[in-house]
């Protein structure tokens, strides 16, 4: 799918393509940020929702807040773990989209642009899944 994106080639044309770029193990590239960043994500997910609520709670000023507001706090640190997994996720998406070549991609953009560029995209991520949380359009 983020070749597609990328490429904006049909389905059919994407499959052919990425085939012949390299077999069954094309369709694979990526796998291991993959199958790192989805578990981790969905744990810091889960720890900043029941941990800020649970802190929330054993605070005497802060236990009587509205849980709107509760929500907002929670749905803030997930999005700052996200972020923090951005670099993963970077890694990933190169390597869906350039094949076996991600990796020097993303040493030539750290060489031009430094280490930060790994980040680029954090806070729109994060911003876009956060008020998509509190506004109960994703889990």
């Amino acid at each position: 799918m983020n070749y597609q994106y990328r490429f904006g080639n049909s389905f059919a044309s994407a499959t052919k393509t990425l085939y012949q770029d390299g077999g069954l193990r094309r369709y694979y590239q990526g796998i291991g940020a993959a199958l790192v960043q989805g578990p981790v994500s969905r744990f810091g997910d889960t720890a900043a929702n029941a941990g800020i609520l649970a802190l929330l709670q054993s605070n005497s000023y802060l236990k009587d807040l509205p849980s709107p507001i509760k929500t907002i706090f929670a749905s803030l640190c997930a999005a700052a773990f996200r972020m923090i997994l951005t670099p993963v996720d970077t890694l990933k998406t190169t390597l869906q989209v350039q094949g076996a070549g991600g990796t020097a991609v993303l040493r030539q953009r750290i060489k031009m642009h430094g280490v930060g560029s790994l980040w680029w995209g954090a806070f729109a991520t994060a911003a876009a899944r956060s008020w998509g949380i509190i506004l109960g359009l994703l889990p």
